[in-house]
């Protein structure tokens, strides 16, 4: 092949390359901006992923089996000829078209690697997190993902010598290819104990109104900011959910499992069913901040068992015979409040140094860890007289 010729076939090459990096640049980065959407498409009956700018919803399992697919075959598309070029005669770099992948200087050829290895395999990595949530969808991510790297790399990898410095320069993509079967193996392993790798992101969700959630298993969801009104949650597990400033106007929450989740500044109106003792736990934390010294209550005898109450400023607080077992106290505020025959078994984030501001804190039930140089009442020790028919707190799953 005459020098004409040569240069003539790389640049047409070249051209192919080139087009094919921009579509998978625009397809990585479109792609991208549709897995950043929240979770709702998981919660929802017959729910998909709105794609952007068009605003069309696709299914589910469409987005998550067809994306990364589409994916895996414009990447080898491009490597194809990627590969059809290097093995081209060489050619100067003069008489090469201008395109970042033909320029020898470190920084191109470094931009270069990480459009046509590394991206690809963050683009997957993104498929592959979006679909952790539910065991469904582990194995085929997972294959996806070890596949397409694994072709890259033996591509990669079959282009040096392993003689001159061959395991230096295939080094960077082998470290790509061993976190990714390190990351899909974890996929699998997740995928054998049934359960999701990462909790629900329902940040800023705009649910439905009147929206069927009935024992619906939202168990640690980002449910931060969220609109669920007048949504049908009885029955839910909402079990170590995040409801901060959260929208539960006229929701039905009847039965549902709100241990340890975070209430702070939920709205929770007049027209919310959901049972006395989560009202009142939403109260506490809504109304009793800890930068703001309330007036004294009551609450002597009241249930506050599995509550998250971190933060909150119980100060001056009738707390007798309370059942705060198992109860989140990070950074709450006892300050002269009455602790007399209060349980505090399995209590956390609490400490002797804000234990000691409390009155009568010695005649409270307590672990080992929270005796504070006084030690506690007997386990079978009787109950205070008016608290004798409010039940014990089971212990956390």
């Amino acid at each position: 092949m005459d020098t004409d010729s040569r240069k003539e076939r790389h640049n047409e090459i070249s051209r192919t390359v080139r087009r094919s990096m921009f579509t998978l640049i625009g397809y990585c980065g479109y792609t991208l901006a549709a897995v950043a959407q929240t979770d709702l498409a998981f919660v929802l009956e017959g729910g998909g992923i709105e794609l952007p700018l068009i605003r069309t919803r696709v299914g589910l399992d469409e987005f998550l089996i067809a994306g990364p697919a589409g994916l895996l075959a414009i990447t080898l598309y491009l490597h194809v000829f990627l590969r059809e070029l290097r093995r081209l005669p060489p050619v100067p770099c003069r008489d090469r078209l201008p395109f970042l992948f033909n320029l020898d200087a470190w920084l191109p050829r470094t931009l270069s690697f990480l459009i046509f290895y590394v991206l690809p395999a963050l683009t997957l990595a993104a498929f592959a997190w979006k679909a952790a949530i539910d065991d469904h969808y582990h194995g085929v991510n997972a294959s996806l993902a070890g596949a397409s790297v694994a072709a890259l790399s033996l591509e990669r990898v079959s282009r040096h010598s392993w003689r001159r410095r061959g395991w230096l320069r295939a080094g960077p993509m082998l470290a790509v290819a061993s976190l990714t079967v390190l990351y899909g193996t974890l996929i699998l392993v997740y995928a054998d104990r049934g359960v999701p790798m990462r909790r629900l992101n329902l940040e800023r969700a705009q649910f439905p109104e009147n929206a069927n959630l009935l024992g619906i298993n939202l168990r640690g969801a980002n449910l931060r900011r969220a609109s669920l009104r007048d949504a049908v949650l009885t029955g839910a597990d909402l079990e170590r959910a995040d409801l901060r400033q959260a929208d539960l106007s006229g929701a039905n929450l009847t039965g549902a499992v709100l241990d340890f989740a975070v209430l702070h500044g939920a709205r929770i109106d007049r027209s919310t069913e959901i049972d006395d003792k989560w009202r009142l736990v939403h109260e506490i934390v809504s109304s009793r901040r800890s930068n703001v010294t309330p007036p004294a209550i009551d609450l002597s005898c009241r249930d506050l068992s599995r509550a998250d109450l971190r933060n909150t400023n119980l100060g001056l607080v009738n707390l007798r015979g309370a059942n705060l077992r198992y109860a989140n106290m990070e950074g709450v505020s006892l300050s002269r409040a009455d602790l007399e025959g209060a349980r505090l078994g399995g209590v956390a984030g609490l400490e002797c140094s804000t234990l000691r501001w409390a009155t009568n804190y010695e005649h409270a039930f307590r672990d080992e860890p929270l005796d504070c140089g006084a030690s506690s009442p007997a386990i079978n020790h009787p109950t205070l007289p008016e608290c004798r028919d409010h039940a014990a707190a089971p212990a956390p799953r």
